[in-house]
């Protein structure tokens, strides 16, 4: 069993003793602004949920595949707080899953939302690529039907 030497841990700080030092007793404007902080940060982290796509498969391939990993994010992004698209460990993303699973995403909410409720994590150069493509295609032919429906309503 290891002994401690009390002399030794006379000299240690508390927490609040750091903290206090670093940002000022609380109750003064800098603690109060690092406490606000803090406290985002850790609602933020507790609000946020993760979805680990090796779950799936380390190859993800199909539009059927696509169309089931999408229906089992659904809930999650639908719900409260930023999901993590986790990749790590994920060798393929093909363009069809890509499309399927997470660029139809945009058929349900608009870009700038699906922005604000996911964050990618362990994408390879090659799932990045693939998932990018299918998100360009997706919004260019929403938009494409915009303008048709749009064009058509003026006539």
């Amino acid at each position: 069993m290891t002994e401690f030497d009390i002399n030794k841990l006379e000299g240690l700080h508390t927490a609040s003793e750091l903290l206090d030092k670093k940002y000022g007793r609380k109750g003064t404007e800098s603690r109060d602004e690092f406490d606000g902080k803090a406290r985002a940060w850790y609602y933020g982290e507790i609000l946020r949920k993760t979805f680990r796509f090796i779950t799936v498969g380390e190859n993800l391939g199909t539009r059927k595949l696509g169309e089931e990993t999408r229906n089992k994010l659904l809930p999650l992004l639908l719900g409260e707080g930023q999901v993590v698209l986790d990749f790590e460990g994920v060798n393929v993303v093909s363009n069809s899953f890509a499309d399927e699973c997470l660029a139809k995403l945009l058929l349900i909410m608009p870009l700038e939302e699906l922005k604000k409720k996911t964050t990618f994590r362990g994408l390879n150069d090659f799932a990045r690529k693939n998932i990018s493509v299918a998100f360009k295609r997706r919004y260019q032919a929403l938009n494409s039907e915009k303008r048709n429906e749009f064009a058509s309503e003026e006539q």
